[in-house]
């Protein structure tokens, strides 16, 4: 279990992570028309590099809501006193995991087995 201190820390951790996500200035090129970014007269390289970072752009996006979605889950658990259990067995996570990764929900046990079976469901 931890203490408080460990829990204030991982807490502060969270908002951090929270903070850098939400202040990154990244220019969004789903709201810019694959003209502006391949040009007006535009080759076959252009409109290849245009593809990729509008792709590029929309995956970087997807794992930043992810993760965004991941922190608020983890200070939900902080708030309902259910953080640093492992939602699959229900033991403690080591404080270690937690610090290196304070979004984890599973022990490592458990996050091993869930990354290998849903490798095997995607086979």
């Amino acid at each position: 279990m931890l203490n408080k201190n460990q829990i204030v820390l991982i807490e502060q951790q969270l908002h951090h992570i929270k903070s850098q996500i939400l202040g990154q200035d990244s220019i969004d090129f789903t709201k810019t028309s694959f003209k502006n970014i391949a040009g007006e007269v535009h080759d076959s390289g252009d409109e290849s590099v245009a593809r990729e970072v509008v792709g590029l752009n929309a995956v970087i996006s997807e794992r930043q809501t992810q993760e965004l979605s991941d922190i608020d889950a983890a200070l939900q658990r902080i708030f309902e006193n259910s953080y640093g259990v492992c939602v699959d067995c229900g033991i403690d996570i080591e404080f270690a995991r937690l610090q290196a990764f304070p979004m984890a929900k599973r022990c490592i046990k458990c996050k091993l087995r869930h990354e290998q079976d849903l490798h095997k469901n995607s086979i």
